[in-house]
């Protein structure tokens, strides 16, 4: 169940990921209305976070167990 669980995840991640980039890209373009800074740069977070949730998903199988170990206390 865990595993089909983290699939859904993975899904969802790649879905944020796809569409955050296409985001960036396409209205970044737009300034802010105080700073002048480009969208680009704020959409950006979601593209970014994305690859973060990627890497802490992959750790979560691939890296040590993390947690109390059995047997002790």
């Amino acid at each position: 169940v865990e595993l089909l669980v983290d699939l859904v995840v993975l899904f969802v991640i790649v879905m944020i990921f796809w569409h955050g980039l296409d985001l960036a890209v396409e209205d970044g373009r737009m300034l802010t209305p105080a700073l002048r800074w480009r969208f680009f740069w704020i959409y950006l977070a979601f593209p970014i976070g994305a690859v973060l949730s990627i890497l802490m998903l992959i750790g979560k199988h691939v890296g040590p167990p993390v947690g109390p170990v059995a047997g002790e206390a």
